[in-house]
């Protein structure tokens, strides 16, 4: 058999076999339960004195019908930070839809947001797992997105985007309560962004890194494990103390290992040190 034949045969018996493997996924969703993963959710809650189910509330009363158990965690754990830890001032990287940045600036409109991301026609947008010398699969943002974008940012008069590649934050000088890393998750950048996280997080302030994959889990189009990796890494060597959560609830998000991503909810543990 020719390897063109092979593949022909392989795809024909897939498409044959498919509906059997749906049913399967299904039935194995159906029976998972999820209750252990909503009581640890809810312990690490109760861990950073947070009230879990107020910050719940709060979060269904800004989204509304698009509150469900597929909402990511990072919404909840930002609603607790700002109604119960007294958090003012937030960088965002990473805007994409403008979904998260608007969110942010109707749970209290004192809160100032900064959000930024690539300019829309950067050929690096949407194409985080491309190496840098690859040609883009694809041109930049699509108009459906940047319309959805000035679409939920146009009312909200806290938030301030701009369009610049987060390795200019290198160069500003500024400081913010809470930090939240959403950019390119592939390294050198997220490294970069971390890097400049640290350094502008306020002395109390709060860091958190969304889509930390498990390090032997899947790969999407937007990278791997390497913010896992990067946030190990820095807890280990005592830079960060770091506060891991589910980044979703729901049986489908958990039924697999490989496709349990987690959010982190850390702070900067170093005190300022002299090298000698």
């Amino acid at each position: 058999m020719t390897r063109r034949m092979y593949r022909l045969a392989r795809k024909l018996l897939n498409k044959v076999l498919s509906p059997f493997w749906r049913l399967r996924e299904k039935r194995r969703i159906s029976r998972f339960d999820v209750a252990p993963f909503q009581s640890a959710q809810e312990e690490m809650f109760n861990r950073l004195g947070f009230d879990y189910q107020a910050a719940q509330l709060l979060t269904r009363s800004i989204l509304e019908s698009k509150f469900n158990s597929e909402i990511s965690q990072h919404y909840v754990v930002a609603a607790a930070l700002i109604s119960q830890k007294g958090v003012r001032s937030i960088l965002e990287i990473g805007t994409q839809s403008g979904n998260f940045a608007a969110f942010l600036a109707k749970l209290d409109p004192e809160v100032r947001v900064v959000t930024v991301d690539l300019p829309s026609s950067d050929t690096r947008y949407n194409n985080a797992t491309q190496h840098w010398q690859q040609k883009a699969t694809r041109a930049g943002a699509s108009e459906a997105l940047v319309a959805e974008r000035t679409r939920n940012l146009s009312g909200c008069s806290n938030v301030a985007f701009r369009e610049l590649n987060s390795i200019e934050l290198t160069m500003m000088q500024d400081t913010f309560d809470l930090i939240f890393v959403d950019g390119d998750h592939t390294f050198p950048m997220v490294v970069v962004d971390a890097m400049n996280a640290l350094r502008l997080v306020g002395a109390s302030g709060w860091i958190l890194f969304d889509d930390l994959r498990p390090k032997a889990g899947a790969v999407s189009e937007f990278g791997g494990s390497e913010t896992t990796v990067l946030i190990d890494l820095m807890e280990q060597n005592g830079i960060l103390e770091v506060f891991r959560f589910h980044k979703r609830l729901s049986a489908s998000r958990l039924v697999d290992p490989i496709h349990r991503k987690q959010i982190a909810l850390t702070r900067p543990k170093l005190e300022t040190r002299t090298l000698k």
